[in-house]
């Protein structure tokens, strides 16, 4: 997936910023950044041609343009709404331990080319081995 995605702390920033309309609470900066985020996935999964999976490991690659955001920070918040879209997309039946199986995250710097790719193996499988970390820019 090009580009970006929140971070946990941006998540929790947003999280506090609400909107009201006559007293009561209609939105929130987070619930509006976790849907156009989501969107965003959606339309890469869409694309990438997956389907319903079985319940399955998963490694994430996070490619950040620069160091200015701690690693903890990026994969915290990416896989959550990563996982959380994927399961609104109908990819995953849950992302709860039944379905999730295991993960792996790794981070690099790449900045020409920020994104995240996902790497999905059904049970029996761990997909590390397979995976070349260092990207061509």
């Amino acid at each position: 997936m090009p580009g970006t995605l929140p971070g946990l702390n941006e998540l929790l920033d947003a999280k506090s910023v609400v909107a009201r309309h006559h007293g009561k609470v209609v939105t929130t900066a987070y619930n509006d950044l976790k849907a156009s985020t989501q969107q965003r996935i959606a339309l890469c999964a869409r694309a990438s041609g997956l389907g319903r999976m079985p319940p399955v490991y998963a490694t994430y690659v996070f490619y950040e343009a620069t160091r200015r955001r701690d690693p903890s920070n990026v994969m915290a918040g990416g896989v959550k709404l990563i996982e959380d879209a994927l399961v609104k997309l109908g990819v995953l039946a849950n992302d709860g331990w039944r379905d999730m199986l295991g993960m792996a995250a790794y981070h690099r710097l790449a900045p020409n080319l920020p994104g995240v790719l996902v790497f999905f193996a059904p049970s029996g499988t761990f997909p590390d081995d397979q995976i070349d970390l260092e990207r061509d820019e």
